[in-house]
Order: structure tokens, then C-alpha cells, then sequence
């Protein structure tokens, strides 16, 4: 093996991280590596010696390393927060998959852009391929859009130090955020469908009996299940110590849901589970959380979700085969247009 002149990544790396290894810093270490193994080209192994040991010293410098590592925070161990604006995107009707990326910037005072478009305006950035996956929530991070909502979420809660460090913790808030969409997913399936329409997957509202049908069920066999899940593993916690996106997601979905059932039901699953029940009320009353929700308040969707009239019920039944068709002439003569093939 070559012999290496001056202090190892190793050692270097620890007295960055104030003694513990930084992940973060791995990338950075990979590029000064290919530096200092240019240096040893020509390494005679059998006299242990190099015709460039002294250009070779000049590179590694314990000085050289040092601003391999320059931009850690040795008392966070993260790198500082991204120069670029952050661009958080989604629709401006109401709040969804959107609303745990803001809470995390919110409450870890992480600067961010609120762009809120309209259904046009998402459908013409997908059809031009400027969202991964063809889908908001997305954030841009200069000149970088990322996708998906819990991979943005977790960006987001490293920046904004909501995200645990130890690698067991993280993995259980990780868990808890995975369930935070899947129970969003379900939630919305209650009010949309999913549908083809002229070669493209469309969200495509149901009529309000079916949606009232569904929320039913979606409160009784998926919601309660989840509260109990969570209550058991708050189990006497508090956030006051150790508040991590995990805790906000909990806070998202308990609230998103009180908008689509009736008080008193909400108010007697509440009651069953009061450490869920704590922790919503802790994390609204953050300053910084009541703030967001005077401009961004979670809103009530009850009238939508309820049982029709038998008028509007028949009214429905006629009238929404006929949008589902005139959307899917509408797209298609878009299409067409477009010479979209």
C-alpha cells in the first residue's frame, strides 16, 4: 500500500465533526482522495520512495484539508443551508401534499418561496417535462427540481435540523412521515378518483354520495387504526425536546382530517387518544405555526363529504359523465394540437 504523506481523512474528518464521523462531509473527502492519489503517481514501492513527494506534501497539507471541509457546521454537523431560493410548488386551491414542507419551514425558519398554480398551469409544465415524476408537490433548489413528497419533506427537515441523527431515530420518524402520505393518499381517494383520460392519468372528483360513502369508511377502518398506532408510540412523549418532522406530520394529517368529518366524531376520537391530542395542541400553539395558519388556516370541506339531497344526488349522476367526457375531448383537441404524440 502507498505510503500517505501528512494527516489522514480520518483523523481530519473527525476534528471536523468535533469527534464524530459527518456523513455529509463523505462526498467532499472522495474528491480530495482523487487529489492526493494524483500526487502518488510514479510511487516506487520498492524503495518507498517518489520522484513527487515534494508536490505531493504540498497537497497534503493539513490546510488543504481544512478547506476541503470549509461550510460544516461543527456544532450541527450539516452543511449550511443552500445560497439558491427554495421554490416549494402546488396547486392553489387548497392545502395537501404540500402543507408538511411548509410546517418544516415554518417552524425551522428556513426561508422559502409559497408558489401556488393553478390546474392549467400545472398541466402545461407537465406536458413540457419540467416536473419529475409529472407531479407537484416539487421544490426547486437553484437550478434543481425535486420531486416526490416525503423525499422533499425529508430535504427540507435536514435543512431546517428537524431531522434526527441518530440513524434509528431517523429511520422511526421516516416511518411515521411514509404513514403520513399513505393515510393522505387514502384521504383523497375518498374525493378523487384516478382515471385515464385521452392517454393521461387524471384526478377526476367523485360524485358526493360516493364521497361520503367513503369518507365513512376511510375514518372508521383506516383513520382510528392510525391514531391508535400513534398514540402508542408518543406513549407520555412531548415535543418540547425533541420535535422532528415526524411530530409535524402527525400535526398535518390530525388537522387535514378535521375539516372533512363532523365535529362530534372528530371530538370523541380525540378524546380516546390524548397524547395525539397533546401533541396537536403543543404544535399549535408554536408562534411560529399559529403565524402560517392565519395566512394558510386548514379548511373545512364538511359540506362536500356529507350526504346529498336525493335532487343533487340524481343531478350529479347526469351531469358529471358529461364533464368526464367534455375533459376528455378538451385534452385530447389539446393534444392534438400540440402534436403531442
Amino acid at each position: 500500500m502507498a505510503l500517505r504523506a501528512g494527516p489522514g481523512p480520518v483523523v481530519l474528518l473527525l476534528y471536523a465533526s468535533g469527534g464524530r464521523s459527518c456523513p455529509e462531509a463523505c462526498h467532499r473527502i472522495r474528491e480530495v482522495r482523487r487529489t492526493e492519489d494524483a500526487g502518488y503517481r510514479g510511487f516506487d514501492r520498492s524503495t518507498r520512495q517518489s520522484s513527487k513527494r515534494q508536490s505531493c506534501d504540498a497537497k497534503l497539507r493539513p490546510t488543504h484539508w481544512a478547506q476541503a471541509l470549509k461550510g460544516f457546521d461543527r456544532s450541527t454537523k450539516r452543511m449550511p443551508p443552500p445560497s439558491a431560493p427554495l421554490v416549494l410548488t402546488y396547486f392553489d386551491d387548497n392545502k395537501g401534499r404540500n402543507e408538511l414542507v411548509r410546517l418544516i419551514f415554518v417552524v425551522g425558519e428556513v426561508p422559502f418561496v409559497d408558489e401556488l398554480i393553478g390546474f392549467s398551469e400545472y398541466v402545461r409544465r407537465r406536458d413540457a417535462k419540467q416536473l419529475p415524476f409529472d407531479q407537484i408537490p416539487t421544490l426547486r433548489v437553484g437550478d434543481t427540481v425535486l420531486g416526490q413528497s416525503c423525499a422533499i419533506a425529508r430535504y427540507a427537515a435536514k435543512l431546517a435540523k428537524l431531522y434526527p441523527e441518530d440513524a434509528l431515530s431517523a429511520c422511526k420518524a421516516d416511518a411515521v412521515v411514509d404513514a403520513w402520505r399513505d393515510q393522505l393518499d387514502l384521504l383523497y381517494d375518498t374525493f378523487f378518483e384516478r382515471t385515464v383520460i385521452a392517454e393521461k392519468l387524471q384526478m377526476f372528483p367523485r360524485q358526493q354520495v360516493e364521497r361520503a360513502q367513503r369518507v365513512g369508511n376511510y375514518f372508521e377502518s383506516s383513520f382510528k387504526p392510525w391514531m391508535r398506532q400513534m398514540e402508542k408510540l408518543l406513549d407520555g412523549r412531548r415535543i418540547a425536546a425533541s420535535l422532528s418532522f415526524a411530530e409535524l406530520a402527525i400535526f398535518d394529517l390530525v388537522s387535514t382530517l378535521e375539516g372533512f368529518v363532523e365535529p362530534e366524531a372528530f371530538k370523541q376520537v380525540m378524546d380516546l387518544h390524548p397524547e395525539v391530542r397533546g401533541l396537536v395542541q403543543e404544535i399549535g400553539a408554536l408562534p411560529s405555526v399559529q403565524q402560517h395558519l392565519v395566512q394558510h388556516p386548514y379548511q373545512s370541506l364538511r359540506e362536500l363529504m356529507s350526504t346529498p339531497s336525493n335532487c343533487k344526488r340524481h343531478l350529479e349522476s347526469l351531469l358529471f359523465p358529461c364533464l368526464k367526457a367534455a375533459m376528455a375531448s378538451w385534452l385530447g383537441l389539446k393534444r392534438c394540437c400540440s402534436g403531442d404524440r
